[in-house]
């Protein structure tokens, strides 16, 4: 029999072993295709955002050469008129390179076709542009109207005549210390016929400022490269000219090396592995690059792949640890046999073991019998507990019911005259600390909505007080004014708080209308005005009043805002039960979902199925989650 058990424990200790050894296997494959799946879509997240990064830039670009492109448009549009009136002519261009931005135009001109501004004159081109020793007093030449240039000919008519009204740009170039750039734009006469183009010549040194910027890190080069393949910004401008200059090229600016050249340059540097992105920059076709460092842009991928490594590293000490155990067990179990042989010889005190055994079963008899004493009088406060439960869920259900009974009822609102109005409240407990009601007096209609910190009885007492202190002042009439009303309420409910040594305090927010007016005081939610085809705006309310019961006296932190109402607008008045309530995930409802939820429902529906609508949309987003605040919405809108 001992060999058959020391058999079979060695047969487990194996299958054990065994088992370890394969789940540390299966759990090594598992991280090695975790780090596979995780490192490709941490790489593909990297070079995103280097593209957004090189995107940037472009757009950058863009919007410098739009500004280009609409002063073009515009000494276009206000020059094909001026057909034989040198005077206005030569005026439009000065006006117009006058409200040029300095630092970005210096000169702009009109190219007419030839005989087409004066039959007598062949070539008519004025250009007007900044001097290059003040940059302000603009000069008007025409030395580009001699036939020994004989601009119909150029390249940038021909290309802008081509473009058929549509904005040309040339290739940047270098004159004068400074890049240049030109915008041309084909113009017509009132028949629809070519009259010629207009240009404007930009200055560059700011975009290539814009653009060298973003060079701010030393582990990667943004450079920008031209339609024709030549370097336009680079980082290393200095660096490039001398190489090309030790090769014997031409250099004037860094417009005279192109990317084959900038390739060369970077070989003979001993560049590091490196990743590329681009984005090209629109109306010009110019490519953005991003070249950055490898081991920079994939560093999450290196440091989840070092984890994962120390991960599998640990998982083997981890099974080495438990073998040396089993191995342990194992010895322990040998030791525990030998040992077994041992107990027979402690059989002799077994009867002095049992003598042992009843003296503790009398104790135990003792303990027993002081048990069901004390069990007796568990019982019994069970009973009173049970008791004090019953009473307090009475209370507290009275509670409930006197709140639903002071809500306005449906009857009620539906004789209120130019207002269609529908109101719902869910407590998240027996009693909540919402609040809201519509009252109407000789003035016009009231409506009210509060939100007291908390829920549960204190909070629902204190809902009530607010309650009847309104109903009081209205049928008192002893204040008009929503600012002095809210003042009041303020000063009752602060001392009935301090009587009660609570920490309670609610906000409140007081509308009052009348024959299409709409007035609004007091701090709450937003209010949300609902315009008759689904347009919402938005009232802030923090500058219109302040917490209610939290100090004696809020007299000078309200304010009021007045809203007209048309036929079909409305109002939608909420707490914050609803766009902070939260789904299974944890995510908010919020007040997006709310506004898209108003705006589908709006048009052409009553304030009845707009309510329900909304209430449906939200308890759908939930789902099985329970409601963690109480819920409360008004929705009123003018018939």
């Amino acid at each position: 029999m001992y060999k058959f058990l020391r058999f079979k424990f060695n047969s487990i200790y194996s299958i054990v072993s065994i088992l370890l050894f394969m789940g540390i296997i299966f759990a090594t494959l598992g991280i090695a295709m975790f780090y596979q799946f995780q490192s490709v879509r941490l790489q593909e997240t990297a070079l995103q955002i280097q593209k957004e990064k090189a995107q940037k830039i472009a757009y950058g670009i863009e919007d410098y050469l739009r500004i280009t492109i609409q002063l073009s448009r515009s000494l276009t549009s206000l020059a094909a008129p001026l057909q034989q009136n040198k005077n206005e002519v030569e005026t439009l261009l000065y006006r117009m390179l006058q409200s040029a931005p300095e630092e970005m135009i210096y000169g702009m001109g009109v190219w007419f076709e030839p005989y087409l501004f004066d039959k007598e004159i062949e070539l008519f081109g004025p250009y007007v542009h900044r001097s290059q020793t003040t940059g302000k007093a603009a000069i008007l030449t025409y030395e580009w109207s001699q036939k020994d240039y004989y601009y119909p000919k150029q390249f940038w008519y021909v290309e802008g005549k081509k473009k058929e009204g549509k904005t040309f740009f040339t290739a940047p170039y270098f004159d004068t210390n400074l890049v240049y750039m030109s915008a041309v734009q084909a113009f017509y006469d009132q028949q629809g016929h070519f009259a010629g183009v207009t240009s404007v010549d930009m200055i560059l040194p700011l975009l290539q400022k814009f653009v060298a910027k973003f060079n701010i890190s030393k582990e990667e080069v943004i450079y920008v490269v031209t339609q024709e393949g030549k370097l336009f910004v680079h980082p290393n401008e200095n660096e490039l000219m001398a190489y090309a200059k030790q090769l014997g090229l031409p250099v004037n600016s860094i417009l005279d090396l192109t990317k084959s050249h900038l390739e060369t340059f970077m070989q003979s540097q001993g560049e590091k592995q490196r990743v590329m992105v681009s984005s090209e920059v629109a109306d010009v076709h110019w490519q953005v690059h991003i070249l950055a460092d490898e081991a920079n842009v994939f560093q999450q991928v290196t440091v989840l792949r070092n984890n994962l490594l120390w991960a599998i590293g640990l998982l083997w000490l981890l099974f080495i640890f438990l073998f040396i155990l089993l191995l342990q067990a194992h010895k322990a179990r040998v030791r525990h046999n030998k040992l077994k042989e041992k107990l027979k010889e402690q059989n002799r005190k077994q009867k002095l073991l049992q003598d042992l055994n009843d003296a503790l079963e009398d104790k135990v008899k003792a303990r027993t019998l002081e048990l069901e004493t004390a069990h007796e009088k568990i019982c019994h406060l069970n009973e009173q507990l049970k008791a004090e439960n019953l009473r307090m869920g009475a209370e507290l259900e009275i509670s409930r019911r006197l709140q639903q009974m002071v809500l306005p009822r449906a009857e009620e609102l539906t004789q209120i005259p130019d207002l269609d109005i529908a109101g719902f409240m869910q407590p998240t407990s027996e009693v909540g600390g919402d609040y809201y009601d519509i009252l109407r007096d000789t003035h016009g209609v009231k409506i009210t909505i509060g939100d007291v910190t908390g829920h549960g009885l204190e909070s629902g007492v204190i809902m009530l007080m607010v309650q009847t202190a309104i109903r009081t002042l209205l049928a008192s009439h002893a204040a008009e004014d929503s600012s002095h009303f809210l003042a009041i309420i303020n000063r009752a409910i602060y001392e009935n708080v301090q009587r009660m040594h609570s920490d309670k305090n609610l906000t409140l927010a007081i509308l009052d209308y009348a024959q299409g007016q709409l007035t609004i005081s007091g701090q709450h939610e937003e209010v949300l005005i609902v315009r008759a085809h689904g347009e919402i705006e938005q009232i802030d309310t923090l500058e219109l009043g302040f917490m209610v019961g939290m100090i004696p006296d809020i007299c000078h932190l309200l304010g009021k805002k007045q809203i007209e109402l048309a036929a079909g607008d409305g109002v939608v008045l909420y707490t914050d039960g609803i766009t902070e309530a939260r789904n299974h995930t944890g995510k908010l409802y919020g007040l997006p979902r709310l506004l898209t939820s108003i705006q589908r429902h709006w048009p052409r529906n009553k304030a009845r199925f707009i309510q329900q609508a909304i209430i449906a949309d939200l308890m759908n987003y939930l789902g099985n989650h329970p409601i963690d605040d109480d819920i409360t919405l008004v929705v009123l809108k003018r018939m």
